[in-house]
């Protein structure tokens, strides 16, 4: 048994049995009352289990419990960004939660991940086919040896590529398929934007296509 400074035995840790998991837990993993026992007889940990298991039936199997949620994130939304203090604060916990996403590799891997595969289902919802794109880990992977500066580079040398190599697809569509961006996109970049044109843009689409290695195009943007 633990003993304390004065070398009296210290009083045991109280515990309490979960009957959800089956297992002896110490009274800080309950929801406690005001006098510091537990409130039910399940713990923190079972209980946001079975949270997250009635939310996602819900979202899967009663639409009218899903517009419900949408209003009260709504109205919640509508007061948080008419007082300034919570607009503050808000603000700050998204960057907070953007910085430590952003320094965590893996994380920022299934972060980009995760916003691909919601703009693709949104593009289904729409009714259009969604782009396939390489995953960011495995373009990352192809990327990994280029050390170049990702700044905006002249358009000439690009379109000059884009026009010689579409002619080898069957379709335009098919070759921006293959370039892993969208036909607008690319007309945009191409025939709409000004005369220059971002680095990481190109080297995405020639790394897709991968016939042509962007040094061939911007042998500037390498160090030798």
């Amino acid at each position: 048994m633990p003993r304390d400074p004065a070398g009296r035995f210290a009083p045991a840790e109280e515990t309490k049995v979960c009957v959800e998991c089956s297992c002896r837990k110490p009274y800080q993993e309950f929801p406690l009352r005001q006098n510091g026992k537990p409130r039910g007889r399940q713990c923190k940990k079972c209980l946001a289990k079975k949270r997250r298991e009635y939310v996602d039936y819900q979202r899967t199997n009663n639409p009218e419990w899903v517009r419900r949620l949408q209003e009260q994130q709504r109205e919640w939304r509508r007061e948080a960004f008419t007082d300034p203090e919570r607009r503050k604060r808000h603000r700050e916990q998204v960057i907070k939660s953007y910085i430590r996403r952003k320094n965590n590799p893996e994380r920022w891997d299934r972060f980009l991940e995760s916003k691909r595969l919601y703009a693709g289902l949104k593009r289904l919802d729409a009714g259009m086919v969604p782009t396939p794109q390489k995953s960011p880990k495995a373009y990352a992977e192809k990327r990994k040896h280029r050390k170049v500066e990702l700044k905006p580079v002249p358009k000439d040398s690009f379109v000059d590529w884009v026009e010689e190599r579409k002619k080898l697809y069957p379709t335009y569509i098919e070759f921006s398929k293959t370039c892993g961006v969208s036909p607008r996109e690319l007309d945009r970049v191409c025939y709409e934007s000004n005369g220059s044109v971002s680095f990481f843009f190109v080297d995405k689409c020639l790394t897709n296509e991968g016939s042509t290695h962007p040094i061939e195009l911007y042998p500037e943007m390498y160090d030798f």
